[in-house]
C-alpha cells in the first residue's frame, strides 16, 4: 500500500514539474514576443523623456524581456513598444545584473573610433559592421531619478551607443538599415 502511494506521489510530482516547466516556457515566449521586429512602426516612433518615478514601471518590463533573451546585451524601450527614453544593458551576459539608463545622453566621446560587428534584437539574424567609439561619457538618471555621469568603455560603450540610437530623434538602427538594404530585398524578390 505504501509503495502505491509513493508511486502516486512521484507521478503527481512529475506532473506538477511538467506543468510548471510548460508554464515557464509560455511566459518566456510571451516576453520574447514583446520585442518589436523588422519594420514595426514602433521602432521609428520618437521617444519622450521619463519625467517622474511613476513612469519607471517600464524598467521592470525592459529588465524581464532582456533577461529572457539568450544573447541580448541591450534593449531600448521602443523595442518593446514603449516610446520613452530608457534603455537596459547587461554589462556581463554571464551575470544577471542589468543596468538601467533613463533619459541617457552621450555628453563626451573619450575613446577612439573602432569598427565592430553589431546585431540587434529587433533585427534577428542581421549583423553588420558599424563604426562606434570605444569609450563615451553618458549622463542619465538612475532608478532613483538621480542624475549620473558615467563612462562606458569597450563593448559596454558600443552597446550604450546602439541603444541610445534607438531612442534618438529621429530613431536609427544601423543593423536595421543594413537589413533593409541587403536582406529584406532578397527576401521579397
Amino acid at each position: 500500500m505504501s509503495r502505491l502511494k509513493s508511486r502516486e506521489k512521484q507521478r503527481a510530482r512529475k506532473k506538477s514539474q511538467t506543468f510548471e516547466k510548460r508554464r515557464f516556457e509560455r511566459y518566456h515566449k510571451s516576453l520574447l514576443a514583446m520585442i518589436r521586429v523588422f519594420d514595426d512602426p514602433m521602432l521609428q516612433e520618437v521617444c519622450t523623456p521619463i519625467e517622474n518615478k511613476e513612469e519607471l514601471v517600464i524598467l521592470k518590463t525592459l529588465g524581464k524581456v532582456l533577461s529572457a533573451t539568450n544573447n541580448g546585451i541591450g534593449l531600448a524601450a521602443p523595442q518593446v513598444g514603449i516610446t520613452k527614453k530608457a534603455i537596459a544593458i547587461r554589462p556581463d551576459i554571464k551575470k544577471r545584473e542589468i543596468k538601467f539608463l533613463i533619459n541617457p545622453e552621450i555628453v563626451e566621446v573619450i575613446g577612439k573610433e573602432v569598427e565592430v560587428r553589431e546585431g540587434c534584437l529587433s533585427y534577428p539574424g542581421a549583423w553588420c559592421n558599424v563604426k562606434r567609439n570605444n569609450a563615451v561619457i553618458v549622463e542619465f538618471l538612475n532608478e532613483d531619478m538621480r542624475k549620473i555621469r558615467d563612462s562606458f568603455v569597450d563593448m559596454e560603450a558600443v552597446t550604450v551607443q546602439h541603444e541610445i540610437d534607438h531612442i534618438s530623434d529621429p530613431p536609427k538602427c544601423y543593423v536595421g538599415d543594413y537589413w533593409r538594404e541587403n536582406i529584406k530585398g532578397k527576401q521579397d524578390g
